[in-house]
């Protein structure tokens, strides 16, 4: 098995109190020992407008970020699961592609790299023949417009029985689309919980993963289980990324709850991902190289 260097460990923002401003959720992602944050882009209100805050308030950011070395290395775009790129409504579709595009922009100004696309064809809607189709064509437009921002699209192997929750699916999309900014974000939990090999799921996305969210499952489940607590097999899962050459970053993928102290949270399972990787392939590697 080959040795890696030791990735990057970054903290989604929702892992930290929604109260709190995003200057503040860096600055504590930070103190935690974190390498870099994600940010998110959900169907709230409060959230879709940061598609459209000022070019003043973009390089504010991310002066901040740059000021306390801390990037936004990765966006995760859930508003699509209310305008999704496979809806029956054109008018939903021609939506779910303006916010795409207004995302595709934001990560631009903000030097983010990465855009999670969730693997739902329709979220609140259902599924139709035309579903996939929809979606494809639209990831595939959004693709093409990625490639001019260099920024890259990852398709998240989702958490449910039906649609894209699969890497052997996000390959079958990779495939029709063909281009090189759209790559895989795979989920460790969403394809444990739902009865998938994460092992051999990983294997097969070789060469196309760019990102990987690590977080616990039960069956049917992927939310609030501890690491290590669940039916994940991490130490397993982590020697087939280092097998496959995977030398990318991990997400910890987390929700704050109400009456938890999140800081407290987030900074433990940080240390347990890094015991995981320190006991895996990643920890006997070169640190310079």
């Amino acid at each position: 098995m080959k040795s890696l260097p030791f990735p990057p460990i970054g903290l989604y923002e929702k892992a930290l109190p929604a109260d709190f401003p995003l200057e503040d959720k860096i600055k504590q992602a930070k103190s935690a020992g974190f390498d870099f944050m994600e940010l998110s882009i959900d169907e709230s209100p409060e959230f879709l407008s940061r598609l459209d805050c000022p070019t003043s308030e973009r390089s504010k950011i991310r002066r901040f970020t740059q000021q306390n070395d801390l990037p936004l290395f990765s966006l995760c775009l859930s508003a699509q699961r209310r305008f999704p790129l496979g809806s029956a409504d054109p008018a939903i579709r021609t939506k779910s592609k303006e916010i795409l595009a207004k995302a595709i922009q934001l990560a631009s100004d903000l030097a983010i790299r990465v855009i999670l696309i969730s693997g739902y064809w329709v979220f609140y809607e259902p599924v139709l023949p035309s579903s996939e189709d929809y979606f494809i064509e639209g990831l595939a437009w959004g693709a093409r417009l990625a490639a001019r921002s260099g920024v890259m699209l990852g398709i998240e192997n989702i958490d449910s029985h039906a649609q894209i929750n699969s890497i052997r699916q996000i390959m079958k999309v990779i495939r029709i689309i063909d281009s090189p900014w759209l790559k895989i974000y795979g989920d460790f939990a969403n394809l444990a919980a739902f009865g998938f090999n994460v092992s051999a799921e990983l294997a097969v996305g070789q060469g196309h993963i760019v990102a990987i969210h690590v977080k616990d499952a039960v069956q049917n489940e992927v939310r609030g289980i501890p690491l290590g607590q669940g039916i994940v097999d991490f130490p397993a899962a982590f020697n087939q990324l280092a097998d496959i050459n995977y030398s990318g970053p991990f997400l910890l993928e987390m929700w704050s709850q109400t009456g938890q102290d999140a800081f407290t949270s987030a900074s433990h399972a940080l240390q347990t991902t890094r015991n995981y990787l320190s006991a895996s392939a990643y920890g006997t590697a070169d640190p310079n190289n």
